[in-house]
């Protein structure tokens, strides 16, 4: 990390008893390997105490960073590789994928919920030609910025909500028939597109 930064960023130990309506973990693909590399050794072979010891204290450290947002989680996995990401992915769930500079306009922007879901699915749709991969990260930010209806950072406009589903169900139908990007992972464009299709279902009955 460039020097200059260090003062912007906190360790686990810094940020412990702090919340923060938005944060981000930098490379916790990157521990989460180590973490599991470290787990499948210990359950075959016995480890000194101090080791262990070291090992819940990287597992404390990684929860307390993961629990000090209120509304917002990113992860922001700048090294570590392909397995390392995909923990990253598999550990959040229900996450959307942003790019940096997505990243950046999601905390710069002060829209309604509605509009930011609105100015995502118009991205997915103007971009499913010319940037297929960039097209599914901003169906998916549409569908993941709904959030809960009956509170105040959801999106209650039924429509809008209609139109972020089907925008990733269509985004979804291109990149399974086209192909699917290098970037983006099959499995993840199957089950986004299930869970949007369940997400319709309920809006119809």
């Amino acid at each position: 990390m460039p020097e200059r930064l260090c003062d912007m960023v906190l360790t686990p130990a810094d940020a412990k008893g702090l919340e923060y309506q938005s944060v981000c973990v930098l490379d916790p693909g990157r521990v989460l390997s180590r973490l599991e590399a470290a787990t499948e050794r210990m359950a075959t072979h016995p480890s000194p105490a101090p080791q262990e010891q070291e090992h819940r204290t990287a597992i404390d450290q990684l929860r307390v960073a993961l629990s000090r947002a209120t509304e917002t989680l990113a992860f922001v996995d700048v090294a570590g590789d392909e397995e390392a990401h995909a923990l990253s992915t598999e550990l959040l769930e229900d996450a959307a994928p942003y790019h940096a500079d997505d990243l950046v306009e999601h905390f710069a922007d002060d829209a309604p919920p509605d509009e930011r879901v609105q100015a995502r699915t118009h991205d997915a749709r103007a971009l499913i030609d010319t940037a297929p991969g960039r097209a599914w990260q901003r169906a998916c930010q549409a569908m993941r910025l709904l959030g809960d209806p009956h509170l105040p950072n959801g999106v209650s406009d039924e429509r809008v909500r209609v139109e972020a589903h089907t925008t990733l169900l269509a985004t979804a139908a291109r990149l399974l028939v086209d192909g699917v990007p290098a970037a983006v992972r099959r499995p993840e464009v199957v089950n986004m597109a299930a869970e949007a299709i369940v997400l319709l279902g309920a809006t119809d009955h």
